[in-house]
């Protein structure tokens, strides 16, 4: 793990033409907010995805999202995206893909799920139809509950789910998908081949992707102050609005992102 406030501002040596950028949404591109539909698009970030577009510079967004949703999010029905943490994919082609899964066993954890959760009015459930979220952020005096409820139904269906921990949330995702293996399938498609990737994401399900970008000798980015794997930080998502600001500034004026100002702002 890197050491927790010694990691660098991104600062991309090269033209962007050069990268492909990879991003989480929820705390990364925009704030936290009680419940998901809560959750507003900043105007930089549409700015700066419309400028790569320009550029044909690849993205995708990479979510526990599901795809369903983050189309309503950022109102397009064909970024190139991931989501239920890579459970279902879909490529600049526009191919879309999905993990198999038993859907006797999807059917009954759901059921099961509510059934465990009544007790609890506090938790807010989230059906992904192959992932199911519990939200506890209103309730944090609730995380042993939602966890240990989480860790029982895996239990009872190890080759189906796995739980995933997140930011007040604990998730039953598919056992085969990960963020980290989104990213890998991503970069190998056509239009993320050849370039080096920049991930940039804020929570424990992002740290599968930071490891595979580094593995691909790319920029992992992490968003917070938390103990990641990631060789790169930004402090807030304020502090990734502002980089993604000085990305095209930079690249309007043909240079890299200066380095110094910006290593102060993402201490």
């Amino acid at each position: 793990m890197s050491d927790l406030f010694a990691l660098p501002y991104p600062v991309l040596p090269h033209e962007l033409s050069r990268y492909a950028f990879l991003f989480d949404i929820d705390g990364t591109l925009s704030g936290l907010r009680p419940t998901p539909s809560e959750v507003q698009i900043n105007d930089t970030v549409t700015r700066f995805l419309a400028f790569l577009s320009q550029r044909r510079i690849p993205f995708a967004l990479i979510s526990g999202r599901s795809i369903l949703d983050i189309d309503t999010l950022f109102l397009s029905h064909d970024v190139p995206c991931a989501g239920v943490h890579g459970a279902e994919i879909r490529y600049a082609d526009g191919k879309y893909e999905r993990l198999a899964i038993c859907g006797s066993d999807v059917a009954h954890v759901w059921e099961r799920l509510k059934l465990a959760c009544m007790r609890y009015p506090a938790l807010r459930l989230e059906n992904k139809l192959i992932s199911f979220a519990i939200h506890f952020r209103d309730a944090p005096e609730l995380a042993a509950v939602a966890m240990w409820t989480a860790a029982s139904l895996a239990e009872l269906y190890p080759d189906t789910f796995a739980v995933q921990h997140g930011k007040f949330v604990c998730e039953l995702r598919p056992v085969k998908a990960s963020k980290g293996a989104a990213v890998e399938k991503m970069m190998m498609s056509p239009a993320f081949c050849g370039r080096t990737p920049v991930y940039v994401g804020d929570d424990i399900t992002d740290e599968t992707a930071f490891r595979v970008v580094n593995e691909m000798e790319g920029f992992s980015v992490k968003v917070g102050d938390e103990e990641t794997s990631a060789t790169h930080r930004l402090k807030d998502v304020c502090g990734v609005h502002r980089w993604l600001d000085d990305l095209m500034a930079s690249a309007a004026a043909g240079c890299r992102v200066p380095a110094q100002g910006a290593d102060k702002r993402s201490s």
